[in-house]
């Protein structure tokens, strides 16, 4: 998170992977728990990126053509239950959960 890892495992694919692809961030909707905080941005990767990459662009706007770069949902939004995608991908996000779009106080860095 943020540059730091917070884990890791490295298991082997048994079977192929042939289920719905929907991800689930800050919520577990099975049980109908979600993360109770705050969620700036959200940038999703099909690379590796090392943890001095990370904490390189952790402060700066993405023009959304960064190679890798699959999923960007700034959550600029004001309104609504959908978080824009910024990246190549166009994959829109559905909010769920009942959340509430606030201001960001995010620092952004040239």
């Amino acid at each position: 998170m943020n540059g730091e890892l917070e884990a890791s495992q490295t298991v082997a694919q048994t079977s192929a992977l042939s289920a719905q692809s929907i991800l689930s961030l800050g919520a577990n909707t099975i049980d109908s728990r979600y993360f109770a905080g705050l969620i700036d941005e959200i940038r999703l990767w099909s690379v590796v990126r090392t943890p001095a990459e990370i904490a390189g662009a952790m402060r700066k706007r993405l023009d959304g053509t960064e190679p890798g770069l699959v999923g960007y949902y700034r959550l600029d939004e004001s309104e609504g239950i959908t978080a824009s995608d910024g990246s190549p991908s166009k994959n829109d996000a559905t909010l769920a959960g009942g959340g509430n779009w606030v201001p960001s106080d995010a620092p952004i860095c040239p």
